[in-house]
């Protein structure tokens, strides 16, 4: 009997060392009454740490939840932070190709400015040379007609 009493002391108590419990197995006025009142107070124990143990569970699915909600949200974040560097990179390259073409410009603009200058120049000599043309064909004509 003492040793299945000893046994339930145990589960019920797992803290008490077995000096106590050989104390109160010792004790002479062991009656039932005191037995139940332990019995019902170890029970009572039970149900707490029985409360205990279901109010960290779910603690622990809540805290199971949030931690898949944030790794979901890392991973949103991680493809909006790929996406962006993408974007980013896309406008990199469009900012060097507008350099590029700016200073292609530059260039064929003074390109075309020489072109316009020696053009107006050959213009110049090609109306002078005509006006001489005109003038060596027409003055003998003229003079014969005054």
């Amino acid at each position: 009997m003492k040793d299945k009493i000893t046994r339930h002391i145990k589960i019920m108590y797992p803290n008490y060392s077995d000096e106590d419990i050989s104390t109160f197995l010792n004790y002479d006025d062991i009656n039932t009454q005191n037995l139940v009142k332990w019995k019902l107070q170890g029970h009572q124990d039970l149900k707490n740490a029985l409360t205990d143990v279901e109010t960290k569970y779910k603690d622990v699915k809540t805290l199971e939840k949030s931690v898949c909600d944030l790794h979901q949200t890392i991973i949103e974040l991680s493809a909006l932070i790929e996406m962006n560097d993408e974007i980013i990179d896309n406008i990199y390259d469009h900012v060097n190709d507008a350099q590029y073409f700016t200073e292609k410009a530059n260039v064929d603009l003074i390109e075309a400015r020489n072109i316009q200058k020696k053009t107006s120049k050959w213009m110049f000599y090609l109306t002078v040379t005509i006006i001489i043309l005109i003038l060596i064909i027409f003055f003998p004509i003229i003079t014969k007609i005054i």
